[in-house]
């Protein structure tokens, strides 16, 4: 090999050093943005799992006001049978 190819060839390696090295900083760059998007997918995650929570709190207290409510009726004999 010549050193005019020789030349060539260390250029074009070059080249290619600084082109794998923008390839990683993008990559880099990528797995920080993948890693909050993760972590803001796990927050929603949390936030939902507490909400269906509150709602089957809230539910249950439903029924809990439902059945004194009835209580309440059939005591006043606002009913004519009970409901279950």
């Amino acid at each position: 090999m010549n050193a005019e190819t020789t030349d060539l060839v260390l250029e074009q390696l070059r080249a290619i050093r600084v082109d794998l090295g923008d390839i990683k900083n993008v990559l880099g760059e990528h797995t920080r943005r993948f890693n909050r998007l993760e972590a803001a997918l796990n927050t929603q995650r949390h936030d939902s799992a507490n909400l269906h929570q509150e709602q089957s709190d809230v539910q249950m207290q439903i029924n809990r006001i439902e059945e004194d409510l009835n209580r309440v009726k059939r005591r006043l004999e606002l009913t004519d049978a009970p409901t279950s």
